[in-house]
């Protein structure tokens, strides 16, 4: 598959965009994730009155929060 100009979907460095909200950063970053965690994700954040970007910056916390993750070397 051959990239033509404009096709950032298949950049090897993610774009970056820093966005302040609320006092903390975060960064705009795409990822792929199954349909079915897309859909509950959309109607887990309707029901409970809240954002998705809220849902997932709690699941993460609470999946990182016992974990000691290393830095990458040379970064």
């Amino acid at each position: 598959m051959s990239k033509k100009m404009g096709d950032n979907i298949f950049s090897d460095k993610p774009q970056k965009i820093k966005v302040e909200t609320g006092g903390n950063d975060y960064i705009r970053q795409t990822y792929v994730i199954k349909k079915e965690y897309v859909n509950k994700l959309k109607d887990k954040a309707y029901w409970d009155r809240t954002s998705q970007k809220e849902i997932l910056d709690g699941i993460l916390e609470n999946y990182f929060k016992d974990k000691n993750i290393k830095p990458v070397p040379g970064k």
